[in-house]
């Protein structure tokens, strides 16, 4: 069966404009079709509904962030991300990373779990750049600095001057 995104917006509980975005993040990596029907509408399918649905669940009920839900989707259809490579964070891994407990801690865990790995990610690109700066001013070629000698003053301050 299709559905337009109007129906889907409606069935999933979101706006318009937030169901076609994720139509499109979810089209892109899940390998579902989503099609244009008569004057630009977006045909969506039962599968395509099925699994927004799903990503929508992750978002709300576990307080995961859009990238991460789809990801876990990826996981559960063992789709990984488009590039042959596994998904970065499955749902049993969320689960015994955490340790169970209440939703909202687990929920922190998971996004300390997220921010531990972006903010290794920025200190070693932080080190690629700093090294690649100092390969730059290595390559740099600045005059060399002046010599500090006595400079002789261009004004006789002090002396008199001679009267004819």
């Amino acid at each position: 069966m299709t559905y337009t995104s109007k129906e889907v917006a409606g069935m999933v509980g979101l706006s318009q404009r937030q169901a076609d975005l994720r139509l499109d993040t979810i089209a892109t990596h899940l390998d579902v079709s989503i099609s244009r029907g008569p004057r630009g509408t977006r045909v969506v399918t039962s599968s395509a509904l099925e699994l927004l649905r799903r990503v929508v669940t992750l978002e709300r009920e576990r307080g995961f962030s859009y990238r991460l839900a789809v990801e876990v989707v990826q996981g559960e259809l063992g789709n990984g991300n488009g590039n042959g490579s596994k998904p970065r964070v499955e749902v049993g891994e969320v689960v015994s990373r955490s340790g169970g407990g209440d939703g909202e801690v687990q929920v922190l865990r998971v996004q300390v779990v997220q921010l531990e790995a972006e903010n290794r990610r920025l200190w070693s690109q932080l080190d690629r750049v700093t090294g690649l700066l100092g390969e730059a001013q290595a390559q740099l070629a600045l005059p060399r600095p002046r010599e500090d000698r006595p400079r002789r003053r261009w004004w006789p301050f002090g002396r008199r001057a001679s009267v004819n």
